[in-house]
């Protein structure tokens, strides 16, 4: 008698997936983007082809109606393409641990990803950070807090996600720690921090006191303060500042810190290692030069510009 192997279900892959991702040691923080980015997809099959329930059912159609419904939510190329990778990661695993028939194929496979605008959007500008860390009431804790938060980011180009996980413990005196079990990248990072914000942290922690216990920046009650809640709480001063609220994200500042780093004359290899990227393809996401960038130093590094120098003072 020959047994025909049971299909696994959507909802079956995703638990074996998470699984999966918890004994290659990845990071809390990369399971719940793959939790939230799967299930996301699983929702939207399940109120627009309510029958569909096994992953070799899912087509590139699929797919493609997905992308489309992304495209009525004017979603950014960026987003979509970070949404597709985790879709592509999740049949491949279905794929190889034999969880589909061995004729299925990745339907992630025909699609490709979308060309990722080349501009700054997604840096923040000098002004618009004056107007926000100037208009922090610094007398507070929760004015403190934000203010802290943003001089943080800005100043070590630390995930939010990881940020929000520090605790006091973990700040030192020129320095703090992202441990193993908080990076994204499960590698300890240490992060130093400028001589500034080393004074801005100090005056934060006796602001604080003893409320939130040994968590670096709790809420108004007391528990762990969400990037749901940072990013409103930024939002928030910016409607006050009069700047545009959908400029103003917390990964945002990460992006901010990594153009600037580099503008100052920052190696790129060691904001690599700031940034916690594995890679250095990972890191060149992060980088969005604008002409003014592209045209900084140009005069002393283009070789036509030389020679035409020496043409003329020749001629002189």
């Amino acid at each position: 008698m020959v047994f025909k192997e049971k299909k696994s279900t959507l909802k079956e892959a995703l638990q074996f997936v998470l699984l999966t991702k918890k004994l290659e040691k990845k990071s809390y923080w990369t399971i719940r983007d793959y939790r939230q980015r799967i299930t996301e997809f699983i929702n939207f099959l399940e109120e627009e082809y309510p029958d569909l329930e096994f992953v070799e059912e899912v087509s590139a159609d699929h797919l493609k109606h997905y992308i489309e419904q992304m495209d009525e939510r004017n979603l950014s190329n960026t987003t979509v393409n970070g949404k597709l990778r985790y879709l592509k990661a999740f049949f491949n695993v279905a794929i190889s641990e034999k969880l589909v028939d061995k004729e299925f194929e990745n339907p992630m496979d025909g699609l490709t990803l979308r060309k990722e605008s080349f501009n700054n959007s997604r840096h923040i500008a000098v002004p618009a950070l004056d107007k926000l860390l100037d208009h922090t009431d610094k007398r507070t804790f929760l004015g403190m807090r934000n203010y802290m938060c943003m001089i943080l980011m800005l100043g070590t180009g630390i995930r939010p996600s990881e940020m929000l996980a520090l605790d006091v413990d973990d700040c030192k005196d020129s320095h703090i720690i992202v441990r193993e079990e908080v990076s994204k990248s499960r590698e300890l990072r240490i992060l130093p921090l400028a001589t500034g914000a080393q004074r801005e942290m100090y005056k934060y922690l006796q602001i604080k006191g003893d409320w939130g216990g040994n968590i670096l920046f709790p809420n108004y009650e007391g528990n762990r303060l969400s990037t749901r809640g940072l990013g409103e709480a930024l939002k928030k001063i910016a409607d006050e500042v009069g700047i545009d609220r959908n400029l103003i994200h917390t990964y945002a500042f990460r992006h901010t810190f990594a153009i600037n780093y580099l503008r100052r004359g920052g190696d790129l290899f060691k904001l690599q290692r700031l940034l916690g990227h594995t890679t250095l393809e990972m890191t060149r996401r992060y980088i969005r030069w604008d002409i003014s960038d592209l045209q900084s130093d140009f005069d002393e590094t283009s070789l036509a510009e030389e020679f035409i120098k020496s043409k003329k003072k020749r001629r002189r």
